[in-house]
């Protein structure tokens, strides 16, 4: 990890392009969180800021979120990249720690025509244990059961654009609920297992699938896929997916059932 101190300049950021070349987007409009709360990273040590860039273009940024000591979780990347991840800051582009890394791993089944599986694993040169304001969040495992009666709150949270074009350079949040599939409208085909439907009343994520996190009870519940920049129901990939969660078993920590008394367990 680089100096904690500000390595970079702060910077303005550049209006995005399609992510994926297959969902055909607004780029002007592409990527944004609209609406936000500005959040302190030490509520939410697990999301991290991603760079990435290539020869003769400006850089590009995705959110991301720490899923172990040394891997991040963010949308699927449409081609290979310099990948740089930026954790325990409040800012998108200076502050906190910043890793290169080893290269990213699309989930084996990712649709970048359809969003199925939409998501991806960077691996870091490094370690995010023992770093101020960095840590791996909880993943959810088991679908949380819609209840129109009384829904589940969650929260997005990222970087992006705001409603006015304007780089939005803090951590913010968005409140969400979590919606049923009958609700949930998606423009480029009909939504499948692995995604979750969910619906903002102030602002939400924007066109684009930019990796901006969905947390649910404290737990990791969604990675963004498209918004329409607006209140409304929003589409995010789905974390406790079965073929979501198979992709993500090789990364995540090893849980203890037992705890043994010699060596020998």
């Amino acid at each position: 990890a680089n100096d904690p101190g500000s390595d970079e300049e702060s910077i303005t950021i550049p209006e995005e392009t399609d992510i994926d070349n297959a969902i055909q987007v607004d780029n002007k409009r592409a990527g944004r969180v609209t609406g936000t709360t500005t959040v302190s990273i030490a509520n939410y040590p697990y999301v991290v800021s991603i760079k990435l860039s290539e020869t003769g273009n400006l850089p590009k940024y995705y959110s991301g979120v720490i899923i172990s000591n040394k891997h991040v979780l963010t949308a699927a990347l449409d081609r290979d990249y310099i990948i740089s991840v930026r954790a325990g800051s409040n800012f998108i582009d200076k502050d906190g720690y910043t890793f290169d890394t080893l290269g990213y791993k699309n989930h084996d089944m990712v649709g970048l025509f359809t969003a199925t599986n939409f998501v991806s694993i960077i691996t870091i040169n490094g370690t995010f244990s023992g770093l101020a304001n960095v840590q791996p969040i909880t993943v959810q495992t088991s679908e949380i059961p819609f209840s129109k009666a009384s829904p589940t709150n969650c929260e997005a949270l990222g970087w992006g654009y705001d409603e006015n074009d304007k780089p939005v350079v803090n951590l913010g949040r968005v409140q969400y609920t979590l919606t049923s599939d009958a609700t949930c409208t998606w423009p480029y085909g009909p939504t499948v297992p692995s995604m979750q439907c969910a619906k903002s009343t102030v602002g939400g994520i924007c066109l684009s699938d930019n990796g901006v996190v969905l947390v649910c009870n404290s737990n990791l519940y969604g990675i963004s896929i498209w918004g329409k920049c607006e209140p409304g129901i929003h589409v995010f990939s789905k974390i406790p997916a079965a073929s979501i969660q198979a992709f993500l078993l090789p990364y995540l920590p090893i849980t203890k059932i037992f705890k043994c008394p010699c060596n020998s367990c």
